[in-house]
């Protein structure tokens, strides 16, 4: 029998049950192969007994678990508003050390999350966000860094374009607080 709400609620979800919040109460859903209730196998009943005795334990945990997704998804929607267009390619590129710290604090944040460990979730995408503002940040310095006269012709509007469009985007965020969701799946996609 599992020992913790996390390894409970796991336990359930690996026979195809969904365990989430419904209000202050936990609500488990059903996974199509078993119509009703009473189809459910023998062996999962006392699981779900322990998820009825242990209810407030277990909601404890999907908070946790709920707040922590929420504060991973709102970093990436931050870091995707700030992020600079061409940035992880660049990082990618020209400093795999920014980019590889990037990529494994971004592996601490998964593993932390996957082990259900939320304070070392949240401190790890704590450390995601600055990663990722240092890499910005250089990224801006090495741009800011040319100038323009030193570059050929479209290298040159490719520059003023990306300044322009930077531009824009930080007095449209300035305007519209809500973050740029199609820079989202990019900077998702990157990652």
């Amino acid at each position: 029998m599992p020992t913790s709400p996390s390894s409970l609620v796991n336990e359930l979800v690996t026979h195809g049950f969904t365990v989430n919040l419904a209000g202050d109460s936990v609500r488990v859903v059903r996974p199509p192969a078993y119509p009703s209730w009473e189809d459910v196998p023998e062996t999962i009943r006392p699981l779900l007994s322990e998820l009825k005795v242990r209810q407030t334990e277990v909601a404890s945990f999907l908070r946790q678990r709920d707040m922590a997704r929420l504060i991973h998804d709102a970093a990436l929607l931050r870091l995707a508003g700030e992020c600079p267009p061409g940035a992880l390619t660049w990082a990618r590129e020209q400093r795999p050390d920014l980019w590889g710290a990037v990529l494994t604090i971004y592996e601490q944040v998964e593993e932390a999350f996957q082990a259900q460990d939320f304070a070392p979730c949240l401190a790890a995408v704590r450390e995601f966000e600055e990663r990722n503002i240092e890499l910005f940040r250089a990224f801006n310095e090495a741009h800011q860094s040319r100038r323009l006269g030193d570059m050929d012709p479209e290298e040159a509007e490719a520059a003023i374009v990306q300044v322009f469009n930077a531009r824009r985007l930080d007095s449209a965020a300035k305007r519209d607080k809500r973050p740029q969701l199609d820079q989202l799946s990019i900077f998702r996609e990157a990652i």
